[in-house]
């Protein structure tokens, strides 16, 4: 059988030796290996970026908690109304915990793929 296989999405032609497809089992490794390695570094991204996000929700609520706590304002030192807070502290929370469990699931996600691509290379 000689020839060239068909190309798939991310797959390049590759000659056929007689009786032997031991070069387009090397190639197709190889490219699987090279598409693991990518979605690995989509899924640090997208950790990270969620990361990112945690902590920023996180900073804020832990700054309208302080506020609740010295019930003044930062800036100019003038009493506040913990109530008006209430609400707004509620909300953080709850996107506090959106966040850190959208974070943890990506970073189990890394987590799989990476022993994943561990398995594949022995």
């Amino acid at each position: 059988m000689s020839g060239t296989r068909s190309a798939k999405k991310y797959d390049w032609h590759v000659p056929l030796k007689n009786g032997n497809n031991h070069d387009v089992v090397k190639v197709s490794v190889r490219l699987e290996a090279l598409r693991s390695s990518v979605k690995l570094v989509e899924l640090e991204d997208e950790e990270k970026k969620l990361r990112k996000v945690e902590n920023l929700v996180e900073s804020k609520l832990d700054e309208y908690l302080d506020l609740q706590k010295k019930r003044k304002c930062p800036t100019c030192d003038r009493p506040v109304n913990v109530g008006d807070f209430r609400g707004i502290v509620k909300k953080k929370e709850l996107e506090l915990e959106k966040a850190s469990k959208a974070a943890e699931k990506a970073s189990t996600e890394l987590k799989e793929a990476r022993a994943l691509q561990k398995r594949q290379a022995k």
